[in-house]
């Protein structure tokens, strides 16, 4: 029930606190300096900021009176000067992330810092005595390569929606990309959307850079440097970890995936039916034609009817089609894929139809283009012949035209003249009917190769066919 009179006093070399005007603690100091906090307690022990006026923590009570924890800041130019640093990686790789804009604020201070290609920032001389505020940030889009995000990352927020994936917190907040703090199938939704080329709805913020933590408060009141300041980085949507610091095209190539069946109806219609081998788990695909508007009219496409538990996405544009697809219940029991319908605009007998790409979950299958002709294609050949690659010598694009008098394995390779593969064509099932294949004088992994003499090696069935043709840049 006693009454205490708490008196404080400071200047720039001493600090004082007096109870009932007896002087209890005096502290002194080489610098000037500010009384920041004091914790006086009975039945509670308080502390204030006496700098800002602001409360601070309570803490639990003590018995009779306390004077404690007084704490003395440096607030003058010759305060110690300390350094405050950081790396930048990124969530699931550990891969440094140019680019990302630190800021730092104080109440007297403020600072930003980009990161370089090796992901470290850094802030020097900076005072004690203050409470920083750092705080990462990065434009959303800005260093993401194509396909980086994939339909596959939309299957996974779905899985995790209804409890059949696990995701670690990182991947969690990659796949929360309305940022309300719930994984539902509408996160999936919106990743899907931004992977067929969609326009993004308002909730949507795929794509968008977001960093763990989200920001440091640092309160340095010793002169010692802090160089543990690092952040995770977190693109929206990349559930599955594909990003990386530069070309994003994939290395995990899919071999025998694409297979087509190309019919004719008099001359007017043309039907491509895109299969894929039965040996897949497919949870997710993503599909892109691209074929001349000028020869082809789009008409329409059909699902086989194994894909009626996907959810699926279109994107008809000129001269393109962008399909893709997810599903909670991985398919393994199919056989045929999809059917394209196309009108002929013109009385010219060919015309092409590419695939950029075609992803199955997040594994890429090889580039293909499809040349299809409306006379040959009617016609069943007799036996097996490939003819010579044309043109020859040739500098972007050589076709092989290929008789085939029965359904049966075809595998069509580039070697070069030390016998190394370079470019495994078409590997797979091929039907019956005259095919065209070209080569854009690449390897496996799309890459360009140089001029010279390559061996092209056909194989169906029990026989082999070879030709040399000449690549000149």
């Amino acid at each position: 029930n006693s009454t205490y009179q708490f008196s404080v006093f400071w200047d720039k070399t001493k600090v004082s606190l007096f109870i009932n005007s007896n002087l209890i603690v005096e502290n002194t100091h080489l610098q000037n300096f500010a009384l920041r906090y004091i914790f006086l307690g009975r039945d509670f022990t308080h502390s204030v900021d006496y700098n800002t006026g602001f409360p601070n923590n309570e803490y639990p009570a003590h018995i009779g009176p306390v004077y404690s924890n007084l704490v003395v800041y440096g607030d003058s130019e010759t305060s110690p000067k300390i350094t405050m640093s950081g790396h930048v990686t990124y969530y699931a790789n550990d891969i440094n992330i140019p680019s990302v804009k630190i800021d730092l604020f104080s109440t007297e201070f403020a600072d930003n810092y980009d990161t370089e290609l090796d992901g470290l920032y850094g802030f020097y001389n900076i005072e004690t005595g203050f409470d920083y505020l750092l705080t990462p940030s990065k434009t959303a889009f800005s260093d993401i390569p194509s396909f980086t995000i994939l339909t596959y990352d939309a299957a996974l927020a779905a899985k995790s929606a209804v409890g059949l994936e696990w995701l670690s917190n990182y991947q969690k907040l990659a796949a929360d990309v309305d940022i309300n703090g719930v994984i539902s199938t509408f996160d999936a939704a919106l990743i899907a959307r931004f992977t067929v080329g969609l326009p993004p709805l308002p909730d949507s913020k795929v794509a968008h850079w977001i960093f763990s933590p989200g920001s440091y408060q640092v309160s340095p009141i010793i002169d010692a440097d802090i160089n543990n300041l690092d952040f995770k980085g977190i693109i929206l949507g990349d559930i599955h970890g594909g990003w990386s610091n530069g070309n994003n095209l994939s290395k995990n190539k899919v071999s025998e995936l694409e297979m087509f069946s190309i019919q004719v109806n008099n001359k007017d219609t043309v039907y491509v039916d895109f299969k894929i081998p039965q040996k897949y788990t497919i949870e997710s695909f993503d599909l892109n034609f691209i074929y001349n508007s000028n020869d082809l009219n789009y008409i329409s496409h059909k699902f086989a009817p194994s894909f009626i538990n996907f959810v699926l996405n279109q994107n008809i544009l000129k001269d393109e089609i962008k399909l893709n697809g997810y599903t909670t219940e991985p398919l393994t029991d199919y056989n045929h894929f999809i059917r394209l319908k196309f009108l002929v605009l013109n009385n010219s007998e060919n015309y092409s139809l590419e695939v950029p790409y075609f992803y199955i979950n997040n594994f890429k299958s090889q580039y293909r283009s499809i040349e299809i002709n409306t006379d040959i294609l009617e016609k069943i050949p007799l036996e097996f012949v490939v003819y010579s690659g044309y043109p020859n010598p040739f500098n972007s694009r050589i076709t092989f035209v290929l008789k085939i008098p029965r359904e049966n394995n075809l595998t069509l390779m580039v070697f070069n003249q030390m016998g190394q593969l370079i470019n495994t064509l078409y590997h797979g099932k091929i039907n019956k009917g005259t095919h065209r294949i070209s080569w854009k004088g690449n390897n496996n992994y799309l890459e360009s190769v140089s001029s010279g003499i390559y061996i092209i090696t056909a194989k169906y069935n029990d026989e082999i066919s070879r030709q040399k043709v000449l690549l000149i840049k």
